[in-house]
């Protein structure tokens, strides 16, 4: 990103319980110091900090600010992935994170690494092919407790009829999948044995999951115990004992 004389200051906009601990656990890993604007959950799950509209004009989080000494003003990332390949791509130590695409010698389309193509796929996955899914999870539980009786013992028929007829099999489907995907692949983490920016992603998927779906240890004992894998490491830690710091507690994702 800069040699070390022209290392450029960061400052992270957080949401608790939101995909900006994606973004932490990161610079973490990557050693990088941070400045941090906190933000709690206001209605409908957006930011109470004015200072996160400023940065940005949609005002949601995560927020990276980088001022870089030589600009004069500076550069604005919003969306997790964004922010997480910008930084595994511009800063020396985040290329650990991105697998090599070819073996030498093999550059050319077609050839590229399974480590490679793992982690593009599963770095979109989890937002595209799950998550969407959990939002309806949510819409789900709002029909079980938002509704005035007597109207609430409808919604609740409705809720437990999407539950058994749509999501219930469609997470099943995925879970199983992912399941023998990674007793195919036996490696540490989802791309390889090395940490690597999917894995970044999915820890906020998977945890996600475990509290709004069937997501369990006894059905998935591999999926549960790669995220316990994420979860155990040093600066996954220090993430959360950061965030326990300034709020008191540490939740990963919102389950309200």
């Amino acid at each position: 990103m800069a040699s070390d004389s022209q290392f450029p200051k960061l400052t992270l906009y957080y949401l608790e319980q939101s995909r900006s601990h994606r973004i932490l656990w990161l610079l973490n890993e990557l050693s990088i110091p941070c400045t941090i604007i906190f933000s709690t959950r206001g209605d409908r799950g957006v930011t109470t900090n004015p200072a996160f509209a400023k940065a940005h004009p949609l005002g949601t989080a995560p927020i990276l600010e980088i001022q870089y000494p030589y600009l004069d003003h500076p550069t604005i990332l919003t969306e997790s992935a964004l922010i997480i390949d910008f930084l595994c791509e511009n800063v020396p130590q985040g290329r650990k994170l991105l697998p090599a695409k070819y073996q030498p010698g093999q550059e050319r389309p077609g050839m590229e690494t399974d480590a490679w193509m793992r982690n593009k796929f599963y770095f979109a996955w989890g937002e595209e092919s799950v998550l969407a899914f959990i939002a309806v999870a949510f819409a789900r539980d709002s029909l079980r407790t938002a509704p005035p009786q007597p109207i609430r013992i409808m919604t609740k028929f409705i809720a437990g009829q999407l539950d058994a007829n749509f999501l219930i099999p469609t997470f099943k489907k995925r879970f199983d999948w992912l399941e023998a995907e990674l007793a195919r692949q036996g490696t540490k983490y989802i791309a390889g044995d090395e940490l690597a920016t999917a894995d970044i992603m999915m820890v906020f998927v998977l945890e996600l999951c475990i509290a709004k779906t069937e997501l369990n240890e006894k059905s998935w004992p591999l999926i549960v115990g790669y995220l316990k894998r994420l979860q155990a490491r040093e600066a996954y830690k220090l993430a959360g004992e950061r965030i326990k710091k300034e709020f008191g507690e540490y939740k990963s994702v919102e389950t309200i």
